[in-house]
């Protein structure tokens, strides 16, 4: 007879982590969940674009804002203004990018 069949308050314990193991839910749950709360049309619009016309944009934006304006990620808006792809400011430990530098920067590598 096992130890939890002989102890029936014990079996509360079989369902948390053993240890090494994380007690934190998963990303993937935790994104489950918030889709699952949020409709799919207010997600649709949160893929809408901020500006309409070039003259809209700030005299100058932070790599986040970048990302959601090229419609990339943010790590690949980072890895564009670390390499150099796209002229960029440091002020302090952040990185601003110029209107001036976004718009020679889709012009050249637009179609």
């Amino acid at each position: 007879m096992a130890f939890h069949d002989r102890n029936p308050d014990k079996n509360k314990y079989r369902d948390y982590p053993k240890s090494g193991q994380s007690n934190k839910p998963s990303v993937i749950l935790i994104a489950m969940a918030i889709m699952e709360e949020q409709p799919r049309q207010e997600r649709r619009n949160e893929m809408k674009p901020e500006y309409s016309s070039v003259d809209e944009l700030p005299f100058v934006m932070s790599v986040p804002q970048l990302a959601k304006l090229l419609g990339i990620g943010r790590n690949a808006a980072y890895d564009i203004v670390n390499s150099g792809g796209i002229r960029s400011i440091k002020i302090g430990r952040t990185i601003r990018i110029p209107k001036s530098a976004v718009i020679e920067f889709i012009e050249h590598h637009g179609s």
